[in-house]
């Protein structure tokens, strides 16, 4: 009898040799060796443990004939030769994984790193990464890397912050913190969009980024507006957005419209739509190229054909580039343009579109700003086209303000100035408070009014040229106040802090200007451009014109 251990169980079986074959089961051992040793083996069989290597072999091997499994380590003899293991160790590598172990994780029983990622196969298994891969979850982040960061080997990434933990890592974010400088913003939202995922006010103007996104302004940009005022001491920042947006567009942008619409509702349409259904629409967007290969390139292309270097701009940049145009097919209308969205362009969108809302008639602008500021920059566009004029102001308190600004000549003026004087142009300010519609002209801290003339208002004979005697001499020309009459501006008064004139040629938004008179005061009111009739007389008694201080007239 004897005690054999195969795969199903250990068994005591009774075995005999044919008396006349030297070896019965002709298995390379006679019967009288397989009978003398240590662990007798079965004379009629030539695997007496079915273990799948042949009596003789496990013999020439030193491995137990008698049990599949010399070392007990679960691994049969046959695998162990076959995987690479030893028969003969449970561990071969010594590295706390048996080799049965090792062949289900198909590890290297042999090596105690199999994947040479620094973690031995041991820990890999603890840890539960894998024993094959130097990066289980392809993350870019080795195991190692993992264990020691405490980060999901299995899980590319761990903080479901929509940036992978390899990322993570090149970014110096955290791999278990989904927001990493607490800003209320994920860290892989603010790598998509650009910002800081280490700095939680990326633009430094004393918001957080979280905060910006809810409000709408720009995380990038401390001024979101180009007012000069920092966003967080900028109360246009928490101004409502407004209500629809309509936009048409000739290539879709969908993660423009994604961004724009999660602070408004936005209504996509055609070009022939727009002009036939939405063309009384208070708030329009138009994204295109200003040509005329499309109804929308035409439709862009005809409301900045006028603009003289913005259409040169929108035209011709590979960058994202922005116009803003008033009062375009119905007065209280607001219309951007842009030739291509940019990664910020829903952010100015949104920050032109409810700073302040602007009405235009012909010559004449009013302005309200829905939250209360201490300071105005009247200088866009049609602020320019239908006044001439800029003006650029502060006030001695944050105000609720309603803004106008006019422009009259001779026969639509309030009040003429004297034919001798007038050049026939004429503006008026004012403002006031939009709650109560009370003015608040006493409000104004100091203002910049820069009043531009063009040829036509020199050339007095019609002629087309200024060089006639009858023309205006536009050196002679000055700024006059209304307050009961007229009376021409100077430094003697104690509003006007500065006052001048520049007489080179200069074009403003397609506009082409002779030049322009600047005043610096405290005062609000109607003033006239006309000519300085004391200065005209001096010249023509001889005086020396370079010595004149024309320059601070």
């Amino acid at each position: 009898n004897i005690t054999v251990t195969n795969s199903t169980g250990t068994y005591t079986i009774n075995v005999s040799s044919d008396p006349l074959a030297r070896d019965t089961d002709q298995d390379g051992l006679t019967d009288y060796e397989e009978y003398n040793l240590s662990q007798s083996g079965n004379p009629r069989s030539v695997d007496t443990d079915g273990d799948g290597l042949g009596d003789y072999v496990e013999y020439v091997l030193g491995t137990n004939i008698t049990n599949y499994d010399t070392d007990n380590d679960g691994l049969g003899d046959f695998i162990e030769i076959t995987y690479g293991s030893d028969p003969f160790k449970g561990d071969a590598d010594y590295d706390g994984l048996t080799d049965f172990e090792e062949f289900n994780y198909l590890s290297d029983p042999r090596n105690n790193d199999t994947d040479g990622d620094g973690l031995s196969d041991l820990e890999e298994s603890l840890f539960n990464s894998s024993l094959i891969s130097a990066d289980s979850d392809g993350d870019g982040l080795l195991d190692i890397a993992e264990h020691g960061l405490g980060s999901n080997p299995n899980a590319a990434d761990s903080d479901n912050d929509n940036l992978t933990d390899g990322y993570e890592l090149f970014f110096n974010t955290s791999v278990t913190g989904n927001d990493t400088d607490s800003d209320g913003v994920l860290d892989g939202l603010e790598v998509n969009m650009h910002l800081n995922p280490v700095l939680n006010d990326t633009d430094g103007d004393g918001l957080l980024d979280g905060t910006e996104l809810d409000l709408g302004t720009d995380p990038r940009d401390p001024d979101s507006d180009n007012d000069g005022i920092l966003d967080s001491n900028d109360l246009d920042s928490s101004a409502d957005n407004v209500d629809n947006i309509v936009i048409s567009y000739d290539q879709k942008y969908p993660e423009f419209i994604n961004n724009l619409g999660g602070y408004t509702n936005v209504t996509i349409v055609h070009a022939a739509d727009l002009l036939s259904q939405y063309s009384d629409s208070p708030y329009i967007v138009l994204v295109g190229m200003p040509d005329n290969s499309t109804l929308l390139g035409s439709i862009i292309y005809g409301l900045l054909k006028d603009t003289g270097s913005v259409l040169t701009e929108m035209s011709q940049s590979d960058h994202p580039a922005m116009a803003v145009r008033y009062g375009v097919w119905q007065p209280t209308q607001t219309v951007i343009i842009m030739n291509q969205p940019g990664l910020s362009s829903h952010f100015d969108i949104l920050n032109n579109l409810r700073c302040m809302n602007v009405t235009k008639i012909s010559n004449s602008l009013s302005i309200e700003y829905p939250v209360q500021r201490d300071s105005i920059q009247i200088d866009f566009i049609d602020a320019v086209k239908e006044t001439d004029a800029i003006v650029i102001a502060n006030f001695t308190e944050n105000l609720t303000l309603a803004f106008e600004v006019t422009k009259y000549n001779d026969s639509t003026t309030p009040v003429q100035l004297p034919a001798h004087l007038s050049v026939g142009k004429y503006l008026e300010l004012n403002v006031k408070n939009s709650t109560n519609g009370n003015s608040t002209n006493d409000k104004v801290e100091d203002a910049y009014i820069i009043v531009f003339y063009k040829a036509s208002d020199l050339d007095k004979n019609g002629d087309n040229d200024t060089n006639d005697s009858t023309d205006i001499d536009e050196t002679l020309l000055s700024l006059y106040v209304y307050n009961n009459s007229w009376t021409r501006l100077s430094k003697d008064m104690d509003w006007v802090y500065d006052i001048g004139q520049n007489t080179t040629n200069i074009e403003m938004y397609g506009e082409p200007y002779e030049g322009y008179i600047w005043a610096h005061v405290s005062h609000f009111s109607l003033y006239g451009l006309g000519v300085n009739t004391a200065l005209s007389i001096q010249l023509r008694k001889g005086w020396n014109l370079i010595s004149l201080p024309f320059n601070s007239i």
